[in-house]
């Protein structure tokens, strides 16, 4: 773990930053005494989820740098090639890294170093919003991801590196990618602009945008708990959400957008109202270069398909690695 801080006119904020390497799975696991979760599977790949935190701290030796030796804890290791990529995580609006548990693990079972943290004063990061913190699509964008990508560098110096944004995330790694050229991958994400929606979901959109804003005139900033909608979010970052949402253009952005060289690989989730396709769409089209694909969820997963896919992400992680080398060739 590492920590950098965002500076701004509201004061110098701290963030801690998470890195996570590639699993190491024993080939046999009848010698930890649980034959009835695993019986003699010997690959992740066997099995139809992936292990909880309890199971990965029994199953999983994470400080092995490299893949250089196979190291013996009882048992032979047996893993996943390491893809010599780091995935940086970016959250959704109000969801804390934390809640990306799964995500991480899964991602890291299939060979990833991932980097993830908390957004300035969210989760594990303090202070915490209130009317007198504040920062916009700017800081997240030009500080806070070029911060996140020093400390994949520092940590694996020749990885190549690619955003993942899950809504929110995928806002701000897809308005990266469009000023640096940098590779990114969204899921359930897409353009918030009302347009995107057809019939009742474009009257719902504004409807958002005018509460939001209310929201913000009373408190200072966004108490998006109060409306289901994210924890607390700062006031000029939700206000140019609202712009976006109403225009569909990034007027506020400090940096031209114009497409570079690099691509987006955009996951749509079957049944997400929140992003449905054409939303998609629009967002990846401001990439040079853009695939989306649909996913569906294991029909047993119940629940808003826009954030339940992290509690069971593995058909989200199969799609990355079904479609990861349009992304790294």
């Amino acid at each position: 773990m590492s920590n950098f801080a965002i500076k701004t006119k509201y004061g110098s904020f701290p963030v801690e930053v998470h890195v996570k390497p590639p699993f190491y799975i024993f080939e046999s696991f009848k010698n930890l005494g649980i034959t009835n979760s695993f019986n003699s599977l010997k690959t992740l790949d066997e099995l139809d989820y992936y292990p909880t935190s309890l199971e990965t701290d029994l199953l999983l030796a994470e400080d092995v740098p490299t893949t250089s030796s196979i190291q013996y804890i009882g048992s032979k290791f047996q893993y996943e090639k390491d893809r010599e990529t780091t995935i940086i995580l970016l959250n959704a609006l109000g969801v804390t890294r934390n809640k990306y548990s799964k995500v991480i693990e899964g991602l890291s079972a299939k060979g990833f170093t991932v980097v993830s943290a908390d957004y300035p004063c969210c989760g594990e990061n303090k202070p915490t919003i209130n009317k007198s913190v504040d920062y916009d699509y700017n800081i997240l964008v030009n500080e806070y991801i070029p911060k996140l990508i020093e400390a994949a560098k520092a940590h694996n110096p020749n990885n190549q590196i690619l955003l993942l944004g899950h809504s929110l995330g995928g806002h701000i790694a897809t308005l990266y990618a469009t000023s640096y050229g940098q590779s990114v991958i969204g899921v359930a994400s897409g353009s918030v602009h009302y347009k995107s929606w057809e019939g009742k979901g474009r009257i719902r959109m504004l409807s958002a945008v005018a509460t939001i804003k209310s929201l913000l005139a009373i408190y200072g900033y966004l108490p998006g708990y109060k409306i289901g909608l994210g924890a607390k979010e700062t006031k000029t970052l939700m206000t140019q959400w609202c712009q976006t949402a109403l225009t569909g253009k990034f007027k506020f952005m400090t940096v031209s957008l114009t497409p570079k060289d690099g691509k987006g690989l955009y996951l749509n989730i079957d049944g997400d109202n929140f992003a449905p396709f054409k939303s998609t769409q629009s967002l990846a089209n401001l990439c040079a270069h853009s695939k989306v694909i649909q996913v569906k969820l294991d029909t047993k997963l119940k629940g808003n398909p826009h954030g339940i896919w992290i509690k069971n992400p593995k058909p989200v992680i199969d799609a990355i690695c079904e479609n990861i080398k349009y992304l790294t060739t």
